[in-house]
């Protein structure tokens, strides 16, 4: 009796230091994305996309009209809320909230990723047979200091929701498979599918959800199968409704963007190695990507001999990590930002090394290891030497050679050498530290630079209800917290949608699109002036200054 009595003291309070260590580690990942939220993103080393340039705009186009006007369908023009309305959701409430202005924009997908952080907290802690604080911590400490992380979480960018109801899922089929109830199977889908409405790639989920409850309760297949069923086919009848309403963006969104993405037979193993070679995790967080590879072989090493001696979380952050890897690189265009969706799996497992005992690693698993760190390597050289990528990340895949072969060399055994996880640890500690120290000690704003001085002069010129035009227009209309037209998209359209709304003002990331313009909308832009012309981003992506001009008819 007395021993039950100091016993929930004692668990209370080391309930309330978990959570303490975790606060801490949040406010830390915190700082780090919020300390100049607004500096430009390392662009050219981070990106081989205008993502940086326009996405945050272009996909809030109908959240800022929706809050703007108060209707957020825009006839003629390309309505990216139709294909994910999740997002769209997401987006006009924190604008109801903070207003239409890019940084409440990136405040709150801040608040998302640390959503996401907490998440992931509770699914290692809930699910892992031993350590499981150890590795919970650990786990969150790692996206903290991921340095792609660092990076894309503090920009509106569809990834950071998506990655939330990635781990809603996650949450709730492990609830699942340990319970087998109904209700955490109906949170389970319920989860994918706003997922899939927040960005459609949320598909491969849908494989881990099935694989996992094939694998792991064989004997409630019939029960899956009925229970799936019932909620799959009204989410498909409701896609069905929603995207027939709206018949003419999802054949654009699907023709015009997926369709030209998606590898053909001929090119797919290509597609594949290419799209693989310019995964950024050897470079920005070589010795956490090779960890997780190491543990993810184990993983499936131990699963063959006896399935039960892998944890259910191990065992889903395996599958995860295998379908993502599989989700990117069989696609033809596959810009960094979409491997993110990989980032918690590749986090839990490199974090899960750490738990417990450094399992020896098999020769066969070393020379797979090698052969693809190796791979990584040659990339760098090819980047650097061919073509004059002069960027200090090419360098660090050596890194991750280096600490596989000090794991493999140093560790012959089962044993626990504290010693090689302490110089492991630090080893990530350091890199992610000096990635993210430089990155603000040369911090630049060209984009900054360029929104304010698009503001002030609309300010300036005091329009009713002024619209900016452009490749760029959207985003610098966020900041502005005006309306925009993006001349990107739905292009046989754009001569009647600016006869529509009648731009006063046009930006161009690229100058050279004015041509185009002038063929496509003959006539409108014909009387304009030069405002403004500065770099965004090194010019990274086209070589040229942007252009702001001033339309007058």
């Amino acid at each position: 009796m007395d021993f039950k009595k100091n016993q929930f003291p004692n668990s209370t309070h080391a309930v309330m230091n978990d959570w303490i260590i975790l606060l801490f580690i949040l406010l830390f990942s915190l700082s780090l994305r919020f300390l100049t939220m607004m500096a430009d993103p390392p662009a050219g080393d981070l990106s081989r996309s205008a993502a940086f340039l326009a996405d945050e705009g272009t996909w809030a186009i109908n959240a800022m009209e929706w809050a703007l006007t108060g209707d957020w369908y825009i006839p003629n023009a390309y309505n990216p809320g139709a294909i994910v309305p999740i997002f769209m959701l997401f987006e006009y409430f924190i604008f109801k909230l903070g207003g239409v202005n890019l940084a409440a924009l990136r405040l709150g997908f801040i608040f998302i990723s640390l959503c996401s952080q907490i998440l992931l907290y509770i699914i290692l802690k809930n699910n892992s047979k031993k350590n499981s604080s150890y590795c919970a911590h650990l786990t969150v400490l790692f996206s903290a200091i991921a340095f792609p992380l660092v990076i894309f979480n503090r920009l509106a960018f569809l990834e950071n929701v998506q990655i939330f109801f990635m781990l809603l899922t996650v949450y709730s089929l492990l609830k699942y498979l340990k319970f087998s109830k109904f209700l955490w199977l109906a949170a389970t889908y319920l989860s994918f599918f706003l997922g899939f409405l927040t960005k459609p790639s949320m598909i491969f989920f849908l494989g881990l959800i099935i694989i996992m409850a094939i694998v792991l309760k064989p004997h409630k297949l019939k029960v899956f199968i009925l229970y799936s069923l019932s909620f799959l086919m009204p989410f498909s009848i409701f896609l069905w409704f929603w995207y027939n309403t709206y018949i003419g963006d999802w054949t654009f969104f699907t023709q015009s963007i997926v369709g030209p993405r998606l590898s053909t037979v001929p090119t797919i193993m290509s597609s594949f190695f290419k799209t693989i070679a310019h995964l950024k995790f050897f470079e920005f967080m070589p010795i956490m990507y090779g960890l997780a590879l190491i543990k993810l072989f184990q993983n499936l090493n131990a699963f063959m001999r006896d399935r039960q001696s892998v944890s259910h979380v191990q065992s889903l952050l395996s599958l995860w990590f295998i379908l993502g890897i599989l989700y990117v690189g069989f696609s033809s265009y596959s810009p960094p930002r979409y491997s993110l969706v990989l980032l918690p799996a590749i986090c839990g497992l490199a974090a899960s090394f750490f738990s417990g005992t450094i399992q020896k690693i098999s020769l066969f698993q070393f020379i797979i290891l090698i052969g693809i760190i190796s791979f990584q390597c040659v990339f760098g050289l090819y980047r650097l030497i061919v073509l004059d990528n002069l960027f200090p990340s090419v360098f660090l895949p050596w890194l991750a050679l280096f600490a596989v072969l000090f794991i493999y060399s140093a560790n012959r055994g089962p044993i626990r050498y504290h010693w090689l996880k302490s110089a492991l640890f630090l080893s990530i500690a350091i890199v992610s530290s000096l990635q993210i120290i430089h990155y603000y000690s040369t911090a630049t704003f060209s984009m900054l630079s360029a929104m304010k001085t698009v503001k002030q002069q609309v300010a300036k010129d005091g329009y009713e209800n002024p619209v900016i035009a452009g490749d760029s227009g959207p985003i610098m209309a966020l900041y502005a917290g005006v309306r925009t037209v993006d001349i990107m998209f739905r292009q046989e359209n754009l001569e009647t949608l600016v006869q529509e709304r009648k731009p006063q003002y046009l930006f161009l990331e690229d100058p050279r699109e004015l041509k185009r313009l002038k063929l496509q909308v003959p006539g409108y832009w014909d009387k304009i002036e030069l405002l403004s012309s500065q770099p965004l981003l090194n010019n990274y992506i086209h070589g040229q200054n942007s252009v702001f001009y001033k339309i007058t008819q």
